[in-house]
């Protein structure tokens, strides 16, 4: 089977370059594997494109269409060096692969997208899972439990809804780091963008650079070692917030002089 360009990155890498010094046994069962991933990739998406599901829901249907499937990592691997980010759909289908791999006897899956796809790492309960490069939004969604590692930037809403687990990006991050997280905790090694930690529920969250704007946090904490561009906080902020270790939000109650 030929793969659809349509659903191929644009980098000018080849399957048969990437796979020109294994053997021709293992040559055919990746390629058949490949195969087998872009076939029902094309089917699910012609499914969820539809409109009929929504978003977990797209996430549970790919998860059943894993589940029936014969691959492994190395699998996994090819297929996301060359699917591209189609409506977000991608990241679902990817983040069902990768689940259903930690749910099974694997322990942690690295994998370098040659395109950043949306919504990866969706729903991570355990193991880990390494990033090799930068992803795009909602990378973490709903994820509650083990340990999600990026060696790249990140665009919007990381950690969104997050439930558990630990997130760390070895680069910087856009809008709503942490929104409406729950538990969990965060670490950005780069800088982050404005409304950080907006709408969250509690866990940490830790910028190792420099951040925009905090939004309107109901609890959690959250840990700055740069500085905090616009630091006019508001009573919406119920959270607390340390710059450097040191606590500036919420202030100390002052005792009036008699």
């Amino acid at each position: 089977m030929k793969i659809p360009k349509s659903f191929l990155t644009k980098k000018d890498v080849s399957v048969e370059d990437m796979l020109k010094n294994t053997s021709d046994l293992k040559k055919k069962r990746r390629k058949d594997a490949l195969d087998n991933l872009f076939l029902d990739f094309n089917d699910y998406y012609k499914e969820v494109k539809k409109g009929i599901l929504k978003d977990n829901e797209s996430y549970e249907f790919a998860l059943e269409c894993a589940r029936n499937l014969r691959y492994d990592v190395c699998n996994l691997q090819d297929f996301v060096r060359y699917v591209v980010n189609y409506d977000d759909k991608s990241g679902l289908y990817v983040s069902a692969l990768i689940n259903n791999l930690l749910d099974s006897t694997v322990d942690e899956i690295r994998i370098e997208p040659l395109a950043p796809l949306d919504s990866l790492a969706n729903c991570i309960s355990k193991g880990k899972l390494v990033i090799e490069g930068s992803v795009g939004q909602y990378l973490g969604w709903q994820m509650n439990g083990g340990e999600l590692v990026v060696d790249g930037n990140a665009t919007d809403y990381v950690g969104y809804n997050l439930e558990g687990g630990k997130i760390i990006v070895n680069g910087s991050v856009e809008t709503d780091l942490g929104y409406d997280m729950n538990d969990g905790e965060i670490i950005i090694k780069g800088n982050a963008g404005e409304d950080v930690c907006n709408g969250m529920e509690g866990g940490k969250v830790t910028v190792y650079g420099n951040v925009e704007k905090v939004g309107a946090m109901d609890a959690g904490e959250l840990h700055v070692y740069g500085d905090i561009h616009q630091k006019k906080f508001t009573e919406e902020i119920k959270g607390m917030i340390y710059l450097n270790d040191k606590k500036i939000w919420p202030k100390p109650n002052r005792r009036k002089k008699k």
